[in-house]
């Protein structure tokens, strides 16, 4: 069995067969197949030119045998960018599973970059991770702010305990300044804090204002001398509830409470039963902890859904993640700095037209 590895112009197939594939072997429908979203996903990001997914390709059978779907994007770990990759969907089509083309695609990802993230690991490949040097966090830490207790209380599990938690109210919100402009500066100034993929103006151009189907709305809130990065999105037509999801909130310490305080008035504002919110950096964490805000993974007492179509109860509701790092895995397992959040390795992606 003659398996060739590299990215789909390397091994000599096309856009549109690394989609078909993606149907045909994915167990759901899966918008990955659809051309726009992927194209953008993997070819559109700033300095990609190209789909870099690495393929597992029989040339005896020509057929591809797995693929691995990924995005190039710099990873900022202590200030120093690596090249970094955001691993999307890994595939392989079933009779290749016993014939090493997985181990072979991973192999040839951590041959080309030197820091990769992924999330919802699978029980079939999350070994592979393992005995490939991959860290593996089982429950990304995600915290929801419960704004309507009745509507959240049909679709999630609250406790006669929860209900009277929802009485404690958070400290006062301090004055802010809100507007759409982000200043380039915050990112560098992040960095000196805390690891993460590139959030400069341009990935944040590509990954939020040309999204192909989501609407996402990009806020700057100034308070105290700070600035922090709040990214949110509305996920309504569910019939039962309205959730505002936050794909990022990161910034100055200074910044943080006054941030915190503007996604619940905004969640508010559009009348959503609850504001949902994933990141791995416990030092950004706290100021949603002090706010009121419930993990999903500790505070038994509340549990609400982290899937919507349908709308979907699993214990812990949150996802997984796995993380690498070549030769600075000390420094990449710092999870007080490592901030990963809803944003990343394609976790917010839409279902299939």
């Amino acid at each position: 069995m003659a398996i060739k590895v590299g990215t789909p112009s390397e091994v000599g197939v096309t856009e549109s067969r690394v989609e078909l594939f993606f149907e045909h072997h994915w167990p759901r429908r899966i918008s990955l197949a659809d051309h726009a979203f992927a194209h953008w996903q993997f070819a559109l990001a700033p300095d990609t030119g190209a789909n870099h997914s690495i393929i597992a390709f029989d040339q005896g059978e020509n057929r591809i045998a797995g693929v691995m779907g990924l995005t190039p994007r710099p990873f900022y770990l202590s200030e120093s960018a690596l090249n970094g990759a955001e691993l999307t969907t890994w595939v392989v089509a079933e009779n290749y599973r016993n014939s090493g083309a997985g181990a072979k695609i991973l192999s040839a990802v951590m041959e080309r970059y030197d820091a990769l993230i992924g999330m919802g690991i699978s029980a079939q490949a999350l070994p592979i991770y393992l005995r490939s040097g991959f860290r593996y966090l089982r429950a990304i830490p995600r915290y929801v702010k419960i704004l309507n207790l009745d509507n959240s209380a049909r679709v999630g599990e609250i406790t006669p305990v929860g209900r009277k938690l929802q009485r404690i109210s958070g400290p006062d919100a301090p004055p802010y300044q809100v507007s759409g402009e982000v200043s380039p500066e915050l990112f560098v100034r992040l960095t000196k804090s805390l690891n993460m993929f590139d959030r400069g103006p341009r990935y944040l151009e590509w990954r939020y204002r040309n999204h192909p189907r989501f609407k996402y709305d990009v806020f700057s809130v100034r308070s105290g001398g700070g600035e922090a990065l709040v990214v949110t999105r509305t996920e309504d037509g569910l019939g039962t509830i309205k959730v505002l999801h936050v794909l990022d909130c990161v910034g100055d310490e200074s910044a943080m409470p006054a941030a915190v305080a503007f996604i619940e008035e905004r969640g508010r504002s559009l009348d959503v039963d609850f504001c949902d919110y994933y990141s791995t950096a416990a030092s950004l964490n706290r100021f949603f902890i002090a706010s009121g805000w419930h993990s999903t993974v500790d505070d038994v007492d509340v549990q609400l859904p982290h899937l919507f179509h349908p709308v979907e109860m699993r214990s812990p509701p949150t996802t997984s993640l796995i993380y690498w790092a070549r030769d600075r895995m000390t420094e990449m397992a710092d999870l007080g700095r490592l901030y990963i959040s809803k944003q990343d390795a394609d976790l917010d992606r839409p279902m299939p037209l």
